[in-house]
Parts: C-alpha cells; structure tokens; sequence
C-alpha cells in the first residue's frame, strides 16, 4: 500500500496519493496547485510510471482542493471524479469538466482497495468522504480534523447538515485512522463527537 500526503497551496491542503503499488493503481485525493511538483518527484523516486495515477477525486469543489486538477491529468492521463452535486459547480467557476461522476454510496476501486463515497455536506453541499473499510482509513476532506470541524460560513455551508454528517461518520470503527483537508491524521475515536454532535 502507498499512502503519501502532500501538503500544498496558500491554505496549506493535505492532498494524498493512495493505492496499490503492485498494480500501479493509484489515485490521488484533492489536488491543490503545485501538488504535481511534489507528486511527480515522489513517482520518479519511487520508480513508478505517472500512468500508475488512474484517478483524482475532489472531496468537495473548493479552489483549494481543485486548482491542482487539470496539470495532474494532463501530466497521467487521470480521470476526474467527483460527487454528482459538485459537476456544475466545477464546471462554472473553474472550467474542469469531471470524467467520472459519483453518489453517495458508490465505491472506486484502485487496485484490490476499495474507497466508499461517504456523502458528508455542512461544510460544502457537495461534500464526501472516502472510506476503505479493509485498511480502516477515511479521508475526510474538511469535514472534520484532528481538533475542530470544517467552517459553515462559506457559501452553501450548513452547520445543522454538516451535524448529520458528522453522527454518520461517529458509526465507523473508532479505530479508524482519519486524514483531513488540513493538518494532521488523527484516530477517529480520539475525536470530540460529544462536543460537536
């Protein structure tokens, strides 16, 4: 298994490579700008093919998470994934047209691992998250970090949504190993649900 983050961008967002290295599958979760500068030198050190890089998933349509996009296709051949209410907001406010869209509920595959799409809006309304149950990692977007929640002041947040999203996320393992938008990976069961639910 291959988990990298890079850290990138103005706002200092965790984007992460994840997949199976003997299949060279591998998809990339957020793509800030000047992500490919990091991830491209990651592949050469590693030996492995750019092509390896099948898919990039945006787990919510905020410039943050997204201005790296277009360079990381055009440099693998990736293809776009996106939840279904995202599509336009894409589309309209920065031109990236998605190759593949996503429901809650739906999984993708890389290689023998499997990322469930979680649908967690209140921070965003297109908001998910990514679960593979098997290795117990979920890539959480800005849905929630290590000591807070994602804002809800921004257009089309949702304090009393992203609440729903969060009891949604409290039924998974405690056990569970988080990787938020922003700063550092946490255990789930180290999360203040109680404070925040």
């Amino acid at each position: 298994m291959i988990l990298e983050k890079f850290t990138t961008g103005t706002l200092l967002t965790n984007c992460y490579l994840f997949g199976n290295v003997n299949f060279h599958e591998l998809v990339v979760i957020d793509a800030e700008i000047g992500l490919w500068e990091k991830l491209g030198s990651f592949l050469d050190k590693e030996n492995l093919p750019k092509q390896a890089v099948k898919a990039v998933v945006a787990t919510h349509a905020h410039f943050d998470h997204v201005r790296g996009v277009e360079k990381i296709r055009k440099e693998t051949g990736a293809r776009f994934v996106v939840y279904k209410s995202a599509k336009h907001k894409l589309e309209e406010k920065f031109d990236l047209r998605a190759n593949r869209i996503v429901a809650d509920g739906d999984r993708i595959h890389i290689g023998d691992y499997i990322l469930k799409v979680i649908y967690t809006p209140g921070h965003s309304p297109e908001s998910i998250c990514l679960y593979e149950q098997d290795q117990g990692l979920l890539f959480s977007g800005d849905l929630l970090f290590r000591n807070g929640v994602g804002r809800t002041d921004l257009p089309g947040g949702d304090a009393s949504k992203l609440k729903d999203s969060l009891e949604k996320i409290s039924t998974l393992p405690y056990s569970t190993r988080v990787f938020p938008g922003h700063s550092s990976d946490f255990v789930l069961g180290d999360f203040p649900f109680d404070f925040h639910i």
